[in-house]
């Protein structure tokens, strides 16, 4: 049988130590599709929107190299207190923000 992102999140929750929030993210419109929000001070809504339009920018930036076929593999955001791991799907389609 096979787990929903909702209890794949609530394990991440327990078991990835620093974790703040975990979503997976529509890129075009910046909508959570489910999440888990460990630190209830993080501001997930707007981290999975603004963070959207990192990869929308990044993707045009890739596209305008001539870099079509390339994927995004995974972005790093190290903030001075927060780290922010961006991962797209193969599709790029959505994506997991991870934030510690």
């Amino acid at each position: 049988m096979s787990k929903s992102i909702e209890e794949i999140f609530k394990t991440a929750k327990t078991e990835i130590s620093g974790l703040k929030a975990i979503s997976a993210v529509e890129v075009e419109t910046g909508l959570s599709h489910g999440s888990v929000i460990v630190d209830e001070k993080f501001d997930l809504d707007a981290a999975s929107a603004y963070n959207a339009e990192v990869i929308k920018a990044k993707i045009r930036a890739k596209n305008a190299m001539g870099m079509q076929k390339e994927k995004i593999e995974l972005m790093l955001i190290e903030l001075s207190s927060q780290i922010h791991l961006i991962q797209p799907t193969d599709n790029e389609k959505v994506y997991y923000l991870h934030g510690f």
